[in-house]
């Protein structure tokens, strides 16, 4: 069984908030990890708002879940039922003790309705991604070597078969798109949305273009844009802002857009094996977008930028947490070779710690200030 980093943070939660939320993209592990920590709690109480018939138990909510106090309910898929956060207000107001209610949401909060506002000050939220390096660290290498290839995923990345991962991820695609976003509530033709999902799987890495991509689609640019923020708030897309800085040279201020899941994108763009990633036109691209889904997924405390100047100079991502400011650039190579624009720009912003990303095996200087590391080096040396 492979822990998640997350349960000792939702434990601490629990004990400081009278409910928390755990959002992040379906089939990521969220009832898994509310069952390990419900067996905490002396009869705990478990609902699946997507089956009809626990939906129905709360067809007098009040009155149902009044007869578990003193007990941890959990309330997973949460988001079927937006109503139900009125009726958690009142009654954490009339209980007031912490830990009654463990939230699971396959959406964004502010894609919750309501949360935010009815259960503001009495809720916490935390985010759990798929399966990160660091958490499958303990199972044998020739497995953990699969997470860039298939993604986090449990049910992609578990598999022995490389061919049941793909059908696993091609299903959970299919899946998003004819039932769940219509499920959320979203107005969206599949099929327009299928397709802007392979264009973003094409521009994974680059810069944002929402009036390229609604022409190619045929709709408006507001329209592209609705549809990037749907994909955003269901965890299937993330968006990197740039860094705003006073630097000399002028600077790209568009997202650039990174699909969540590697084996995701892989899956969209048909990537089958490891030979053919490698040998594929976006395989630096996705080498990025897998670092960067390991910094998210291990280090949500991290903010995370770009920069990229008009004569295309630029630095991946620029990492800051309080005074600590942190250059990091992917290189799909053992022997990474730096522009002299990434020089200028460290020197510029005058960052002493500096990282090139590679799978490499052992960490070594390339100068005073910037090593190359393999992504778990990466992992430890930020959290020092």
């Amino acid at each position: 069984m492979i822990i998640r980093k997350k349960q000792i943070e939702v434990q601490f939660l629990l004990k400081h908030f009278p409910a928390v939320a755990i959002v992040g993209p379906r089939q990521c592990g969220k009832s898994t990890l509310a069952k390990v920590i419900s067996q905490n709690y002396k009869d705990s109480v478990y609902l699946d708002l997507e089956n009809p018939e626990d939906r129905a138990k709360l067809t007098e909510p009040t009155l149902f879940l009044s007869q578990f106090k003193g007990k941890l309910v959990c309330m997973d898929e949460v988001q079927f039922m937006p109503e139900i956060f009125s009726v958690l207000r009142s009654l954490i107001d009339r209980e007031k003790n912490n830990g009654q209610f463990l939230l699971l949401g396959s959406a964004s909060p502010h894609l919750l309705q309501q949360s935010s506002e009815t259960l503001a000050g009495r809720i916490a939220y935390t985010e759990l991604a798929p399966f990160t390096l660091e958490e499958v660290s303990s199972i044998p290498k020739d497995q953990q070597k699969n997470i860039w290839m298939r993604g986090g995923f449990p049910k992609s990345f578990l598999p022995r078969n490389e061919q049941v991962s793909m059908l696993w991820r091609k299903n959970f695609i299919q899946t998003f798109l004819e039932r769940d976003l219509s499920v959320f509530g979203f107005n969206v033709p599949p099929e327009s949305m299928r397709k802007l999902w392979m264009m973003c799987a094409h521009l994974h890495g680059q810069p944002l273009n929402l009036s390229a991509l609604g022409n190619s689609l045929g709709i408006s640019h507001t329209t592209a844009g609705h549809y990037i923020d749907v994909l955003a708030g269901t965890y299937m897309l993330q968006k990197i802002e740039p860094y705003f800085a006073n630097l000399e040279k002028r600077i790209r201020k568009t997202p650039k857009v990174y699909l969540t899941d590697s084996g995701i994108l892989h899956a969209l763009l048909n990537i089958e094996k490891y030979d053919e990633l490698i040998t594929h036109p976006v395989a630096g691209f996705s080498w990025e977008g897998y670092v960067l889904q390991q910094i998210r997924g291990s280090l949500p405390d991290w903010q995370v930028n770009y920069i990229t100047t008009s004569n295309q100079t630029e630095i991946d991502f620029i990492l800051t947490k309080g005074k600590r400011t942190v250059a990091v650039e992917c290189k799909l190579s053992q022997a990474p070779v730096l522009s002299r624009g990434f020089y200028n720009i460290v020197d510029e912003l005058k960052i002493k710690e500096a990282y090139v990303v590679c799978p490499v095996k052992q960490a070594f200087p390339i100068s005073n200030s910037i090593r190359v590391i393999p992504v778990s080096g990466l992992i430890e040396a930020l959290k020092k």
